[in-house]
């Protein structure tokens, strides 16, 4: 039971103040949950739908430089035989405005998303064949730079010391073998 002293420090005010501002504070931190999960999910629902845009875009422009490489073969075709020449002329048109329209369609809806186009990423999922390897001319062969590695080793430390040594090692053989 409560003691006289005890009834007189409880104020029975302060205790309903005390009350409702713990009502309230639960009030709001559920509400700060609700809310929070809310966001949470959107933003993930955002997330994957950007996700889902990018992959079908992207996929879409593979899609086109694979077929623009089909049609770079079979236009090595059309220009050997005189033959196909009109049957390229009359399919060209349509070829070069769907690809570009594709093209400028998917730029804009990367672009809409904050994607950065990167044509490395498009074009290392198309293979090269061998035949396509880009052709390698043969350089002038450039005469030996002759270096002097003659120093004062006196001041130096150990670890440049050896470095020196193996550096001009290095450049005796080069020369050697040149």
């Amino acid at each position: 039971m409560y003691n006289a002293c005890m009834q007189k420090e409880f104020d029975p005010l302060i205790y309903e103040r005390y009350l409702k501002k713990q009502q309230e504070f639960k009030r709001f931190q559920s509400i700060s949950k609700k809310s929070a999960l809310k966001n949470l999910k959107m933003k993930l629902k955002q997330r994957q739908i950007l996700h889902h845009y990018v992959t079908q875009s992207l996929q879409g422009l593979e899609k086109g430089f694979r077929y623009a490489k089909i049609e770079q073969k079979t236009l090595k075709i059309f220009f050997t035989h005189t033959s196909y020449l009109k049957a390229f002329k009359m399919q060209e048109e349509y070829y070069i405005n769907n690809l570009k329209a594709h093209f400028l369609e998917t730029k804009k809806t990367l672009e809409s998303l904050n994607y950065a186009l990167l044509f490395t990423r498009i074009l290392a999922s198309v293979r090269e064949t061998a035949h396509q390897k880009p052709h390698v001319s043969f350089k002038p062969i450039k005469p030996p730079i002759t270096i002097n590695v003659d120093f004062n080793a006196k001041p130096l430390s150990d670890f440049t010391k050896e470095q020196f040594l193996k550096l001009k090692q290095a450049l005796e053989k080069q020369q050697k073998s040149s």
